[in-house]
């Protein structure tokens, strides 16, 4: 049987990212005596091997820098053991395992230095209790793994982020059998405790979270329910008050793993300037064994200032300025913006009746005056109304 000649194989990308390259199920174990080579930034290199091929496992970078992999499938067989890479060395040591296999479970860095992982199934059948609810916790100092308090709901894929108060918010997932979540859950370190929270607007499994600069999560994409199509929804968390609200989605409709796998967190990655940046994914139509189409395109939200901002449209008659207008505003607002159109050509015939048209039709206010009136006036008229409504 043919191997793999990347089979197990662990690449570091410079200056950006590591990331553990799994196995197929025609991968065999083995070392790869291949040592880490010198770097040249923007280039990858392999590094030595896993001591055990896996796929599907989750990956946490730990305080000191090594990274913790858990759990997953070898070939066939799901597996409970956990390794560490030392990016020093370039090696692997085999650590503590986890009290049950896993496959399909989430774990995030707690703010202790410990490492959290929840749900998945320890067999190819339904999320359930014991192991779909249970939760363990990885112990960096010692190496050995320690039970804690079970979620509420049995949860395979789901989403989970560690909020600025040290508690984890994990949400949604499905059980493998057809049923995807909504429903949300908070862990308290501290008590080993989880208690049930708000739940989404949306079911969906396989999604990715982030949490931002001003303490909100961010949970994007993913599955949702049947007949199970890659979303491009988002919603945001406030920890605040418990509550889940509607944001912009994506341009793309994209779900990063296989459904067996929770997504981690850097398929949601925070930008030094407080946006969210991700890349790649699938988007799979709303039907059953439908093509999926895996995707190359990245998307960041448009930066954030202070007070309103100004696109100006400018061009010669006959471009399609006007329309361009009414796109933009639709899309905008889609993105969950104020918007406010300004018909500042007050000496073109027509033109502002054109935009009149198309602010009724995407449902976004206009700022116009008679024609012949000065524009620097209309633009006066329409900075000072977006300030007074935050747009």
């Amino acid at each position: 049987m043919q191997t793999s000649p990347l089979c197990c194989r662990a690449l570091i990308f410079a200056t950006l990212v590591l990331w553990t390259v799994g196995c197929r199920p025609d991968a065999v174990d083995g070392p790869n005596p291949k040592t880490p080579s010198a770097l040249v930034a923007g280039s990858s290199s392999s590094t030595n091997s896993l001591h055990s091929a896996r796929w599907a496992h989750v990956a946490v970078r730990l305080g000191d820098g090594r990274v913790l992999v858990a759990g997953g499938v070898n070939g066939s067989t799901l597996v409970a053991s956990a390794e560490l890479f030392d990016p020093a060395s370039g090696t692997w040591t085999t650590t503590g395992s986890m009290a049950v296999s896993r496959l399909g479970h989430a774990a995030v860095l707690l703010a202790d230095g410990r490492v959290l992982v929840v749900g998945g199934v320890s067999n190819y059948t339904c999320a359930a209790e014991p192991v779909g609810t249970s939760a363990e916790i990885y112990d960096p100092a010692t190496g050995l793994w320690s039970p804690t308090g079970s979620m509420q709901v049995a949860r395979s894929s789901a989403a989970i982020a560690l909020l600025a108060d040290g508690n984890v918010l994990v949400a949604g997932g499905g059980n493998r059998c057809s049923r995807v979540w909504n429903s949300a859950e908070l862990y308290d370190p501290a008590t080993g405790e989880w208690t049930l929270t708000d739940g989404m607007s949306a079911a969906r499994q396989s999604a990715a979270a982030v949490r931002l600069t001003d303490g909100r999560v961010l949970v994007a994409g993913g599955i949702g329910a049947s007949p199970f199509a890659s979303l491009a929804t988002a919603e945001l968390y406030d920890p605040a008050n418990g509550t889940w609200s509607a944001t912009g989605s994506m341009r793309n409709r994209r779900y990063w793993t296989f459904e067996d796998m929770a997504a981690l967190d850097n398929f949601l990655s925070l930008l030094p300037d407080g946006r969210v940046f991700t890349a790649g994914g699938v988007d799979r139509c709303g039907a059953l064994f439908c093509a999926r189409n895996i995707l190359n395109a990245a998307e960041r939200p448009a930066k954030k200032v202070d007070g309103p901002e100004v696109i100006l449209v400018v061009g010669v008659n006959g471009t399609g300025k006007t329309t361009t207008i009414g796109k933009l505003a639709q899309r905008i607002k889609a993105e969950g913006n104020d918007v406010l159109i300004c018909a500042a050509d007050t000496f073109r015939a027509a033109a502002s009746d054109q935009l009149a048209i198309w602010a009724e039709r995407t449902g976004v206010p206009l700022i116009q005056q008679k024609s012949g009136t000065d524009p620097a006036a209309v633009l006066f008229d329409a900075l000072k109304a977006a300030k007074a409504r935050h747009s």
